[in-house]
């Protein structure tokens, strides 16, 4: 009797429910999240069933009903899952690409409730194989066991010439210049590696050149240094002003290289034709430079500067008006040694002292570049050995920029000048009885450096080269036989103050050229016949 109660209290209670919810619908609404999981691919698994789909399977619940399961691979689109017992198992056919693959997977109930996203990563092996060529005397290594590989896994192979050999690239499935080469596995691959003879022994030595735009910049020029050794590579640095910039590389068989020198792209090409020289570019993004370098040749014990040999004197002439820039001649002794190579020292005509000291090529084209004024100027310009033009031993352009400077006494707004240079082979005289110059009666000539109007002092040059003033005015000189320099003072006439000056003489000339500067000018000097 208690039971039939009990049971009848029962019923009473869940029919007040079923009428509560009825009419409060919002109370009984389904929140639970559904719970999904992927049974297969496991985590890290190797598939090896390559070329073929993959299944992957798993199982979905909820405490109403899934609905439906969405399953998405290598974050590609989401596509639906197929079930035969409502989702409890599921599965889905997915087609991965060789290498790691990322499935990932979401249940949705009747409700609209998402599970948690699940995700499982396995690596999908196909295999392939790859073909190995070499054309030319050389042999490739490798870090592989043989030749079926992995398709989507990288490996390394490695060209290695033959004795006289140089590796000169890889192509087929991949195009590369360095021997030692990365590659991703694809199906069906080749890689081809080519050698050819050495090209580079003959090309092997310094080269020293130029780089610059035009005209040219003192922010966009400079000088190049590069030595190049017996299989190509290269260690070589550009100068601008007293910033040394280094770099190193290595020439492909074709002689080409690229580089990255401090922030600039820098092209060269060897010439491996017997020219003996570099050319390239300096690309500063917004200036590109021309760059070109020679190979210096010569060698004491070998192949001696015969033709280029001995001293020379060096004359860098004015230019403008004084207020603007120096009127005076600058100069400089050179010599260049029997193994080719030279020394410059001298004054320019605002008593700037430059000095260089670098090795001669075969042509005796000579890349002059000197910084100036602390690096924030420079000199530079080819200048070029004729030993067939007698009045004319070394000539060339030279641009010269002094930058401005307040407070300066000499040219504080700066300048930029382009001269023709103009140098002689200078012979000491043997003995005590023989003239540097073919002069004896001579003058010596003095105009600008703040002087109120040029003027001339005669002179007498002696067989012992010692040479005596002439004129009212008081004027002493002196001549340094061993090198072709001359220095000397003088008093302005009409003045109580005295004037140094400096120079050198041009023996094809029978002459000198210099400066002397006045209170905030330079002022030229000629010593030679009247």
């Amino acid at each position: 009797m208690k039971t039939k109660k009990f049971y009848t209290h029962l019923g009473c209670l869940v029919g007040a429910l079923i009428s509560f919810y009825a009419v409060n619908p919002l109370l009984a609404a389904d929140t639970s999240r559904p719970v999904l999981t992927i049974v297969a691919p496991t985590a890290g698994q190797r598939i090896t069933t390559a070329p073929a789909d993959v299944l992957v399977r798993g199982r979905a619940r909820d405490d109403v009903q899934v609905t439906s399961v969405q399953i998405q691979l290598n974050g590609g689109a989401w596509l639906p899952a197929a079930t035969g017992n409502g989702y409890s198992n599921w599965t889905a056919t997915v087609s991965p690409q060789a290498g790691t693959n990322r499935v990932r997977a979401y249940a949705v109930d009747s409700s609209g409730n998402k599970s948690r996203t699940n995700s499982v990563t396995f690596d999908y092996v196909v295999l392939s194989t790859l073909l190995l060529i070499t054309n030319g005397d050389g042999g490739i290594g490798r870090n592989f066991e043989g030749l079926t590989l992995e398709v989507g896994h990288s490996y390394t192979v490695t060209a290695v010439p033959g004795p006289g050999q140089i590796f000169a690239g890889w192509d087929g499935s991949v195009v590369s210049t360095s021997p030692v080469l990365h590659f991703t596995m694809i199906p069906d691959m080749n890689l081809d590696a080519h050698f050819v003879p050495n090209p580079f022994p003959p090309a092997v030595g310094v080269y020293n050149g130029l780089f610059g735009e035009m005209p040219r910049s003192q922010q966009h020029s400079g000088f190049v240094r590069l030595s190049v050794a017996r299989r190509g590579a290269y260690s070589a640095f550009l100068q601008r002003g007293t910033n040394i910039f280094p770099f190193s590389g290595q020439f492909s068989a074709a002689g080409n290289s690229s580089n990255n020198v401090n922030g600039w792209t820098v092209l060269l090409t060897l010439d491996l034709a017997g020219a003996e020289q570099i050319s390239g570019t300096v690309n500063g993004g917004d200036w590109i430079a021309d760059l070109l370098a020679k190979r210096a040749v010569f060698d004491i014990n070998t192949n001696r500067a015969t033709q280029f040999r001995g001293k020379y004197t060096l004359i860098v002439p004015g230019k403008g008006t004084p207020e603007t820039s120096p009127v005076g001649d600058g100069y400089a002794a050179v010599t260049v040694s029997p193994g080719g190579s030279l020394s410059m020292s001298g004054t320019l005509a605002d008593a700037t002292p430059w000095s260089q000291q670098l090795e001669l090529p075969r042509d005796g084209n000579w890349p002059c570049y000197v910084p100036l004024y602390h690096g924030r100027g420079s000199i530079g310009g080819w200048l070029i050995f004729n030993t067939n033009v007698p009045s004319q031993e070394i000539n060339g352009t030279l641009n010269w920029i002094r930058p401005p400077r307040d407070g300066a006494r000499f040219y504080p707004l700066g300048f930029t000048n382009e001269v023709l240079a103009v140098g002689s082979r200078y012979t000491a005289p043997t003995n005590t009885n023989t003239r540097v110059i073919d002069v004896t009666n001579a003058v010596v000539v003095f105009d600008g450096g703040n002087l109120s109007g040029p003027f001339t002092n005669n002179v007498r040059l002696l067989r012992n080269n010692v040479i005596t003033n002439k004129s009212p005015n008081n004027l002493t000189m002196s001549i340094n036989v061993q090198n072709g320099l001359f220095v000397g003072s003088v008093v302005p006439p009409g003045t109580d103050h005295t004037n140094s000056f400096k120079g050198a003489l041009l023996q094809d000339l029978d002459a000198g050229y210099g400066f002397f500067l006045g209170t905030d000018q330079s002022g030229s000097v000629f010593f030679g016949s009247p």
